[in-house]
């Protein structure tokens, strides 16, 4: 099964890596075929750069 977290995202540069390497190991989904679309609503900060580098 396939599960698709849709997440906005605004200058959070520093909370993308964290959240990203807590879904990708929480246990209760190691059986879920995992998506994560982040939609950068305009950030000013890195946010883009580090979506980029996680795609």
């Amino acid at each position: 099964m396939k599960i698709s977290l849709v997440v906005p995202v605004f200058n959070e540069e520093d909370t993308i890596p964290i959240f990203y390497k807590t879904v990708r190991e929480f246990n209760e989904l190691k059986e879920y075929e995992i998506e994560i679309v982040f939609i950068n609503d305009g950030s000013k900060d890195a946010t883009e750069s580090i979506i980029n580098k996680i795609a």
